[in-house]
């Protein structure tokens, strides 16, 4: 059907991160902002979302608010939308930057109230993509891949959400939250079935790569379960059961490995690089050409089995540590 949302296919704003082959929409604008008025609220797909058969809602981690960020998140979500098309051309792909709540800064991010906050908004939104695909008659392939922090607020809103999504990819996670996810299984996340392994397993995905120290040390000072055990501090919570795939590159294929934190790389700022924050030039998670771009295209579209370097799914247990369990 056509698509009913505005679209900025003709603005030629690069703010938006848009590219000229990719029809962009405004999903949703609050110019109040969140619960203290002070940032605006924002979402935008890269590709049609009242067309597509398998939409991807994106969540950013801190320092992410719409007045500063969309034009990197933005850029972080046109390329998984190419990445997708290419690995799933069968289907039509949306990718939304979701910025709809109020991102915390450096301090702020070892505190769980803004992900509260924002997990409602999300949570409402996921529920609204699935019952309007529902309505007209579309397929309900609704999905969730989120960054840092963002991890954190997607966890909340799937244990919040009336529907199950079809995936969740976390990528650099800040840790969950250990009291209000105690088991991956409290997810709303559907199951699917990983090529190697027997019966089905949730469709939840996780990343670290080994170079991006920030995201460890993130959920270790908050408190926070990481899902990526590989990669915890020691003695730090860890929560069990995704399904980890690499994010260090694969050089026969010629895929290169995230060397840092950020979404995209950049030259960045003194601090940025000696915490690992800002990786170099086309080496962040989302920059065309690394590994784990492919990879979370992967998990997003239900191709598994096209997961570069495999999936290898965590002990089935929540823990203080990767070798302790209840």
């Amino acid at each position: 059907m056509p698509s009913a949302r505005p679209s900025l296919s003709s603005s030629g704003h690069s703010r938006w991160g848009r590219s000229e082959k990719i029809p962009t929409q405004i999903v949703d604008y609050n110019l109040l902002g969140d619960d203290d008025g002070k940032n605006p609220l924002l979402a935008v797909s890269y590709g049609d979302l009242d067309t597509a058969d398998n939409s991807t809602w994106m969540v950013p981690g801190m320092l992410s608010n719409a007045d500063s960020a969309l034009g990197d998140w933005g850029r972080a979500a046109a390329n998984l939308y190419v990445k997708q098309e290419a690995l799933d051309p069968a289907n039509a792909h949306a990718d939304v930057a979701w910025i709809g709540y109020n991102t915390p800064g450096i301090v702020g991010v070892t505190s769980g109230v803004d992900a509260s906050q924002g997990a409602r908004r999300l949570a409402a939104e996921l529920d609204a993509d699935h019952d309007t695909r529902v309505g007209d008659g579309s397929p309900t392939s609704v999905n969730v891949v989120a960054h840092s922090y963002g991890t954190t607020t997607a966890a909340d809103a799937l244990t919040e959400t009336a529907h199950k999504v079809a995936s969740f990819t976390m990528v650099a996670s800040a840790g969950l939250d250990p009291l209000k996810v105690t088991d991956l299984a409290r997810l709303h996340v559907a199951t699917t079935h990983v090529p190697g392994q027997e019966g089905r397993t949730p469709a939840i995905y996780t990343t670290g790569a080994s170079a991006d120290h920030l995201a460890p040390f993130g959920a270790d000072v908050s408190g926070r379960a990481e899902p990526n055990p590989g990669v915890a501090a020691p003695g730090a919570p860890v929560i069990f059961g995704a399904q980890s795939f690499s994010s260090d590159g694969d050089v026969a294929k010629g895929l290169l490995p995230v060397e840092g934190h950020n979404p995209l790389g950049s030259d960045g700022a003194w601090w940025e690089k000696v915490t690992t924050a800002a990786p170099p030039p086309g080496h962040g998670y989302f920059d065309p050409g690394t590994q784990s771009l492919r990879n979370i295209a992967a998990t997003s579209t239900g191709r598994d089995a096209f997961v570069d370097g495999g999936l290898t799914k965590t002990a089935d247990s929540w823990g203080l540590s990767a070798d302790w369990e209840f």
